[in-house]
């Protein structure tokens, strides 16, 4: 509930805010509460604490620039999503709900998995539940036989996109937007779908992805046409889809057909533009890739040549030990 100085809310599911008229109205609207922030800072002390253990213990030079980054562009995309301004109207505008699910599903998810944090966040525990975590992640842990069954290309994909189209369905959104707790699970499910979605694609550690290139873009294809579908049905379907917006005030001047008519845009565009980055870098990762293969193959072959040389080179010189000699 708001406390009337407008720096602090705690946005309850089936109250609405009041009309927003300007952009200072926006920002000065954030989602402090505890059972998001202490989680979020719960993650991001965790990996820092670990970081600083794992590069301690060694005397060499670590290159985890690049991984840190990756690490904190992923939370810092948790917090726009869950934190800030962009929560807190999720609740009033069907478009910003969107681009909140396409900050935790598109951006924060496969981020944090490119990061591959796994190592660092283990080694912010005490040393006996250290253990006993990496030995579920071993190679008979269970937390890695639930990880590889669940990252199963075609298991990773359907769960992705079931969860998507279940928490679409108006029942189960109005559910979610009338519910704090439903609110909660829901954004829990879809990040955690989108993970699974992403680690065949990124193949983080412990479980790598050998899935081929082709058939990374392939997955990749077929989730982002029914995702079009979606946000297709959403732009030109009669307003509104979801009776939790009937009552919502038109900030900005935005009433619930055109509301609803932008949130599908952006599922539709913009999220289409998410799909065809993660193609294209995964195109130069290919390129990368055989361009690594090409020249180890032509090192290879070269030192096969030498050999045969080399050993051409023996068998015509004079038998020294020859009755001819």
């Amino acid at each position: 509930m708001y406390n009337g100085r407008d720096m602090v809310l705690l946005h309850i599911g089936h109250e609405h805010l009041s009309r927003a008229t300007s952009f200072s109205d926006f920002l000065t609207k954030w989602e402090l509460s505890p059972y998001v922030l202490i989680p979020l800072t719960a993650i991001l002390g965790a990996y820092l604490v670990g970081s600083w253990r794992l590069r301690s213990r060694t005397k060499y030079p670590t290159a985890t620039g690049a991984r840190d980054l990756l690490y904190f562009g992923g939370f810092a995309t948790l917090l726009l999503a869950l934190v800030s301004p962009i929560g807190v109207y999720a609740g009033d505008l069907f478009f910003m709900h969107m681009v909140q699910h396409l900050l935790l599903m598109m951006v924060a998810a496969p981020l944090l998995l490119l990061a591959s944090p796994m190592a660092n966040i283990l080694w912010a525990f005490p040393q006996g539940v250290r253990h006993w975590l990496g030995g579920t992640v071993n190679r008979s842990g269970v937390l890695r036989r639930i990880l590889r069954g669940a990252t199963v290309p075609i298991i990773a994909w359907l769960i992705f996109v079931v969860t998507i189209w279940v928490w679409h369905t108006p029942a189960v959104y109005n559910a979610a937007l009338a519910s704090e707790g439903v609110h909660a699970l829901e954004h829990l499910t879809m990040f955690g779908a989108a993970v699974v979605f992403w680690w065949p694609v990124v193949g983080p550690a412990p479980i790598r992805s050998y899935l081929p290139y082709p058939m990374r873009f392939l997955y990749l294809f077929l989730a982002l046409f029914q995702n079009i579908i979606l946000g297709a049905i959403l732009t030109f379907g009669d307003a509104p889809v979801y009776s939790h917006y009937e009552n919502a005030p038109a900030h900005w001047g935005i009433d619930s057909a055109f509301d609803q008519q932008l949130g599908g845009i952006l599922m539709w565009i913009p999220g289409a533009m998410m799909y065809f980055t993660a193609m294209a870098i995964l195109f130069f990762a290919w390129l990368e890739q055989e361009e690594r293969q090409s020249a180890k193959w032509q090192k290879a072959q070269e030192a096969r040549r030498r050999y045969l040389a080399q050993m051409g080179a023996h068998t015509n010189l004079p038998d020294a030990g020859g009755p001819n000699a």
